[in-house]
Formats: structure tokens, sequence, C-alpha cells
């Protein structure tokens, strides 16, 4: 059967899981077409988030993750995200990415970043500090503190086989207007 015939399943994001669930016909949540018989979808599992020393600003290529009031068009002139392999690529809508693990405001949309497996969110260590956080680095850990309070607000693991920490947890407090 033709791809374009085959019957379609609707899914939606839950935002808590990460997961892709039955899109009910009247639920309002972002939906994504997926053939039924595709298997596991990339983005089905939760997302790996990446602590990046060189991200000028928090992204992911995920549109599905970005959720709450703030998910709107990139503001003009906002930039572009330059991968680890020099690739540029325009961001085209922020919002925010809230987990069970995750709470982290002013996140880009970039689409083709993270084309792997999972989907992917790129945490800057800039916007981080610029947000009052202490982020340190260790041989094989790394964690992100209030440096206000010294209260601990997440931490990470360093990856050997390509060298970025992932973060276990991080919950960003959202920025002062």
């Amino acid at each position: 059967m033709p791809p374009s015939s085959l019957p379609v399943v609707r899914l939606r994001l839950d935002p808590l899981t990460c997961d892709f669930m039955p899109q009910p016909s009247t639920a309002p949540s972002p939906v994504v077409d997926a053939p039924p018989s595709s298997g596991v979808d990339a983005r089905s599992l939760p997302p790996e988030v990446i602590l990046d020393s060189g991200a000028a600003m928090h992204a992911t290529g995920c549109a599905e993750l970005l959720s709450g009031p703030t998910t709107r068009p990139a503001p003009e002139g906002s930039g572009s995200f330059r991968t680890r392999g020099g690739e540029v690529l325009d961001a085209v809508a922020v919002g925010s990415v809230a987990t069970p693990r995750f709470l982290v405001h002013q996140v880009y949309q970039v689409p083709g970043l993270g084309r792997g497996e999972r989907a992917v969110v790129v945490v800057s260590v800039r916007q981080l500090t610029r947000l009052g956080l202490a982020v340190t680095f260790g041989c094989e850990a790394c964690d992100v503190r209030d440096r206000g309070t010294g209260a601990l607000v997440g931490e990470g693991r360093l990856r050997e086989e390509d060298g970025f920490y992932y973060l276990d947890y991080l919950r960003v407090p959202h920025p002062q207007s």
C-alpha cells in the first residue's frame, strides 16, 4: 500500500511522560500524524537533555516538547543555532519544556536539531548563568545550583562515547520580568 493511502493515527505528546498517546478527538494538545504500524516513534522516549557550554540558547528540534502560554513564533532576529558540526539552523518558535524531571523556559525550536533516535534538548550554560545559576563540571558529573541559595536544581553525567554531559534532571526557575 503506498504511504499516502495508509490510515493515519492521531497522536498527542503527554507533557508529563514525553510519550506519544492516542489522540482523543476532542483534546486540544499538539498532534502528530503517523502510520499505525510505524513502530516506536523516535519522539516516544523521554528527551535527552544535554548541558552545552558552547550553546548561546536553549534549543530543541522537537516542537511537541514545547508547552505553556509562551509558545509563539521566535522573535525576528532571535538568531540561529550553530551545531557542533558547524551547521547553522534557524529558530522558529520559543516555549518551555516541562516534564517531571525537566523544567526549562525560553527553549527555542530549531528544526533539524537532534535528528537521532530521541528528542534532544540543548541547555545553554550561558543562559543558565544569566539566570543566576552556577554550573560546575567535574570529570564524570556536573551540577547546577542557585547562586543565591546554593540549592541544587540539576545534575548530570558525562557520557564518554560522545563527550557530552547529559542531565538527569533540571528545574530552572522562571526568569523574572
